[in-house]
């Protein structure tokens, strides 16, 4: 999960608070994703997946989620996050790397986002072939 700030904050300034029984850590959200448990008794995956391995699991559990819509017992939660991912490095167009011209570091931060993603994707295709479709 990322935060933007729309302004400067000030060093030791409070902007978000989380209640305890508000977490959410994978392992309190696997017993509510089936795929996540495939993957997860899949073995020695987590070595293989890029770090952080969670957030793998925790896109597959959202993807879940949010398939399920209305009768997902997290649906209050899954409808507050983003549908437009179009400014996350991994989703930029050729178009997109095209505009970061001159700044190299972020054309090739931006390329091995995309490919450590794919990657990714792969490996959780490998581990549960029903995940592609």
């Amino acid at each position: 999960m990322y935060l933007t700030a729309t302004q400067d904050i000030a060093k030791g300034e409070e902007i978000v608070a989380i209640p305890y029984n508000l977490w959410m850590p994978l392992e309190s959200v696997l017993v509510d994703s089936p795929l996540g448990q495939k993957l997860n008794d899949f073995g020695d995956l987590t070595n293989y997946l890029s770090s952080p391995w969670r957030n793998s699991f925790f896109a597959v559990f959202y993807a879940e989620q949010m398939k399920l819509g209305e009768k997902s017992k997290y649906k209050d939660y899954i409808q507050n996050l983003p549908t437009d991912f179009s400014n996350y490095a991994s989703q930029f167009t050729d178009n997109e790397k095209a505009m970061l011209e001159g700044s190299e570091s972020m054309i090739m931060k931006v390329t091995i986002k995309k490919t450590v993603d794919a990657q990714d994707y792969k490996l959780l295709c490998m581990a549960y072939p029903e995940f592609e479709t």
